[in-house]
This record gives C-alpha cells, structure tokens and sequence, in this order.
C-alpha cells in the first residue's frame, strides 16, 4: 500500500483563526483560566497561540513528510513527543504546549492506524 501523503499533510493544517478561537477557549476554561481576561488581552493571547501553533506545525511536516515511510515518521513523532516540553508560566504559553503536545499524539495516532492498514 502507498503512502497516502496527501491525507497525513491534511493533518498539518490548522483551521483559521476564528475556528480555532473555540478550541483555545475551550483549553483556557479547562484550565481555570477564564477570569476576567479584557478582551483585548485574550484576544492577543490567542493570537499568540494560533501563530505559535502555525509556526510549529509547519516546521514538524517538513520534518515527519521527509520520511519514505509510515514506520519513520511515526518513529520521528515519537521522539517529538518524548523531549521534554517547556512549558512556560504564562496562560498563553501553557496552553500552547497543551495543544501542540495534543496535536503530536493525534498526529501519532494518525500515522499508527495508517500503519496498520499496511499490514
């Protein structure tokens, strides 16, 4: 079975800002953040997020796509996954951490079922 390329670089595309806007508020409301944050401010925290969010993603599909099999990239991610994460002290940079960490493990779980229908 061929590498469906076309369906894992899907997975390395975050929808736009205003989609993603629910998904941040969502972490921030998990993680008793929800205070009485100014518009303004949350806005630019989420901002901050989404463009951390692009910026990461976009490096790890050159990375993972560079890979000539499923076995590789699910080997790459696993690493990924395994360094450790600097989380920082800020809300915007503890949620970003949450959600990339997130992503890597759906990524991953992505690239196994794949993998298993190889076999």
């Amino acid at each position: 079975m061929d590498i469906d390329i076309d369906l894992i670089r899907s997975w390395f595309h975050l929808p736009g800002f205003y989609d993603m806007w629910y998904s941040i508020q969502e972490r921030y409301e998990n993680m008793g953040f929800q205070d009485d944050i100014p518009d303004d401010v949350r806005i630019k925290e989420y901002k901050w997020i989404t463009q951390q969010l692009r910026k990461y993603i976009s490096r790890q599909e050159n990375i993972v796509l560079g890979h000539d099999s499923i076995d590789d990239m699910i080997e790459e991610v696993k690493e990924l996954i395994g360094k450790a994460p600097e989380y920082g002290s800020s809300r915007q940079e503890i949620v970003y951490n949450i959600m990339r960490d997130s992503w890597l493990i759906e990524i991953y779980r992505g690239l196994q079922i794949l993998q298993s229908e190889e076999e």
